[in-house]
């Protein structure tokens, strides 16, 4: 991020602080809580969600040819990898034979081939159908050609494989990630490394999920006994960037900048930004490294989360460090997202006809509206 937009943004926080409520500009909005539990609206969610581009992994999984993991998105199971060509590619984990998943391990390094584990049919890393066991025997009639794996749009850029879901759809970077492009530009997490990942599965609607993360609001009550020693309470800014957001949460040690030059403000060590790559991507910015926490959906009351730590570089003599860090970091989202189970236990028991957001949380409320955007075209 550029020193001019560091400086804004603390300026902001400073203005916001010293006008008090004041300072907000939203208003009281209300939900109806059946978006969140309607199982004929998720579905209609998913198909418009598979348009987007989503980083769906990060460059140092997959620096070498043969190098890939395996995720499932949305229900699709998807193979991300460096083909012999150097290129990032995507394909649908699915042998073109009877339809069995074709890798079955989370990720490997300078695979040659991919072998279905059914019937042995072999994929070239560039997704060409290269080996049928008894060809000429069985398949007297085939057309390699035409059954090769099933590719997804991809595409490279800071760092992160862009994979859109839909295999007729588009990567068009340019125009999803509009003014955050030039934000993430300035991290070069192309230079950066993954440092470890964790995944679990929670009871609960994704939305809730992102939500938790667009306020800090409940930091004092839920997290005093982790991120509430170091964040100031109900303190933040906020961007809409063309359909993502971007959230300033300052740090009580921002308060010290008060006496320095302007110049010389910096968010590092002063605050954490948090950045939602639409629709279910929630990117960390802090001191020295970046924490993804990405929330798939799996159904209307159910998401699978997956978190990326990501660092400037590997070394065994600061594991310790990242452990500690990381560690911290989940634990107060872990505290968020056992509160988003009890969310949708509630609102499944008809207590509420509403979800209230307020003044202090325009945040949830605008990404809210830009979900219903989304799906506006298609309704």
């Amino acid at each position: 991020m550029d020193q001019a937009t560091q400086e804004l943004l603390i300026e902001r926080t400073f203005e916001l602080q010293d006008q008090g409520a004041e300072g907000i500009s939203g208003e009281e909005t209300e939900w109806p809580v059946e978006l969140y539990l309607d199982e004929d609206r998720f579905r209609r969610e998913t198909r418009a969600l598979a348009r987007l581009p989503i980083p769906l992994a990060h460059v140092s999984q997959i620096r070498e040819p043969g190098d890939f993991i395996t995720e499932t998105v949305l229900g699709r199971p998807v193979l991300v990898t460096r083909s012999a060509d150097g290129r990032a590619r995507a394909f649908l984990n699915v042998c073109r034979h009877r339809g069995s998943e074709l890798v079955t391990e989370r990720c490997g390094r300078g695979a040659k081939s991919f072998v279905c584990p059914y019937h042995a049919w072999t994929y070239e890393t560039d997704g060409r159908l290269s080996h049928v066991p008894d060809e000429r025997r069985s398949f007297p009639n085939l057309d390699r050609s035409q059954r090769g794996l099933v590719e997804l749009p991809a595409s490279e850029r800071h760092g992160f494989v862009w994979v859109t879901l839909d295999p007729t759809g588009e990567t068009d970077l340019d125009a999803f990630l509009g003014p955050l492009d030039e934000d993430l530009e300035g991290y070069a997490l192309e230079r950066h490394e993954v440092y470890r990942t964790d995944s679990w599965t929670n009871a609960f609607n994704w939305k809730t999920g992102v939500e938790s993360f667009l306020e800090n609001y409940h930091f004092a009550v839920l997290h005093r006994e982790t991120a509430a020693r170091v964040f100031i309470h109900n303190l933040a800014v906020y961007d809409q960037l063309n359909v993502h957001f971007r959230a300033f949460a300052p740090k009580k040690s921002l308060q010290d900048l008060r006496s320095t030059e302007r110049e010389s403000w910096t968010i590092n060590g002063t605050a954490t930004i948090m950045y939602v790559i639409f629709p279910f991507s929630c990117l960390f910015v802090e001191k020295d490294h970046y924490n993804l926490v990405q929330l798939f959906p799996e159904s209307f009351d159910r998401c699978r989360v997956r978190t990326t730590h990501i660092v400037r570089r590997l070394s065994p003599r600061l594991e310790e460090y990242w452990d500690a860090n990381i560690d911290f970091f989940l634990s107060a989202v872990r505290e968020d997202l056992e509160v988003c189970e009890s969310i949708q236990r509630g609102y499944a028991s008809g207590a509420n006809a509403t979800v209230l957001f307020g003044r202090n949380e325009v945040a949830c409320d605008s990404y809210r509206r830009t979900i219903e955007q989304l799906l506006a075209p298609a309704e």
